[in-house]
């Protein structure tokens, strides 16, 4: 609950922390349609895989220079970016389903 807090504040105040982590959760807003989702992963051509299968506390990423177990805010922020780009696909999905129903 506090890691939720205190990057609503980071983001707010746009304070200048966590760079790295910044830069993936916004390349995942910025660019959704790059990134490929799995059912417990994220996969982009260049960054390479974030692991999501344990909420925040799960995220590692995996690039082709090793692997990357961000802090605990890092890991709070690219969560918050995965579950946005999640949501978003469920909901393109759903409404899919929904204009293909309304036309039969």
């Amino acid at each position: 609950m506090l890691d939720r807090l205190i990057v609503n504040v980071i983001a707010l105040t746009n304070a200048p922390v966590y760079p790295l982590a910044r830069a993936v959760a916004s390349l995942i807003y910025t660019r959704p349609d790059e990134w490929t989702l799995g059912t417990h992963e994220m996969s982009h051509d260049k960054v390479g895989r974030i692991w999501t299968a344990n909420k925040a506390y799960g995220i590692t990423v995996e690039t082709r220079a090793g692997k990357w177990n961000p802090t605990w805010l890092e890991r709070r922020i690219i969560r918050n970016a995965a579950d946005w780009r999640i949501k978003c696909y469920v909901r393109n999905q759903v409404m899919k389903a929904m204009s293909k129903n309304l036309l039969v």
